[in-house]
């Protein structure tokens, strides 16, 4: 028994200690992607569908309310708050 109780505590401790907190929190990289909405297509009104931390940036996707063909968009925030990639948009 030991040995599973032994076992699962390193995992866990492995497991606990793989993801690095964002410099840049979620809020803020949703303002940035936001107003890239804005500027580049004119979106006042969004829905934020997801917004994920992978690979030390913000990747964030947008719907634009009302929902309308290509109305759809996903911008990447670096760790610093700077817009790297967006697609979508009409």
């Amino acid at each position: 028994m030991k040995p599973l109780v032994c076992f699962l505590a390193v995992v866990s401790a492995l497991i606990g200690g793989c993801a690095a907190p964002s410099p840049v929190k979620e809020e803020p990289a949703i303002a940035v992607a936001k107003r890239e909405a804005l500027e580049k297509w004119g979106w006042r009104k969004v829905e934020v569908s997801s917004a994920d931390f992978v690979d030390g940036k913000w990747i964030i996707r947008l719907t634009m309310i009302p929902e309308t063909p290509g109305g759809h968009a996903t911008i990447q925030v670096s760790e610093d708050g700077r817009i790297l990639d967006y697609r979508g948009g009409r």
